[in-house]
């Protein structure tokens, strides 16, 4: 067994969480595929903003925002305003909100309890993060031509393996 194949088979679990995208074919569907893309998306990377959420379902900043503030109304989020980030706001994951995204993923979450919002995430390096998440979500969107081919670029990049 060679080192790479061992790392392969380590971390797979990690690399094969669903991170896709399911537009549904009624309200419902779609606001459960959005809620739980929304939530992992937050647990994967430590926190979003409003223009990520924007971008990835093409809707509108005030649907967003509604969106954003409909899961910290439910206990899964919280937000913070931070100048560091496009639109002067971050959300990031309750406790609560931890908890489900590990029932999601079946991956333990490191979570910061800390009851300012703004110490669970490190400040100095969210316009960087929020740029990587963009970054890898822009690749799995594009991980297929329009003719339904695939790209195999974004496989590639993200294999460990030789």
């Amino acid at each position: 067994m060679s080192m790479t194949s061992g790392i392969t088979e380590q971390y797979q679990h990690y690399l094969a969480v669903d991170m896709h995208y399911q537009h549904g074919s009624n309200n419902n569907q779609i606001g459960k595929a959005r809620r739980r893309l929304t939530m992992i998306i937050v647990g994967r990377f430590g926190h979003t903003s409003p223009l990520i959420i924007k971008w990835l379902y093409g809707i509108s900043q005030p649907q967003a925002l509604a969106h954003l503030n409909k899961l910290c109304l439910e206990g899964m989020l919280d937000y913070t305003q931070t100048h560091r980030s496009p639109d002067d706001r971050l959300y990031v994951l309750t406790k609560a909100g931890a908890l489900y995204v590990e029932q999601l993923t079946s991956i333990q979450l490191h979570f910061r309890s800390s009851e300012h919002v703004s110490q669970r995430v490190n400040l100095s390096t969210v316009f960087h993060d929020l740029i990587v998440q963009f970054v890898i979500l822009r690749g799995m969107a594009e991980e297929y031509f329009v003719n339904g081919d695939s790209f195999n670029g974004w496989s590639a990049f993200l294999r460990i393996s030789g």
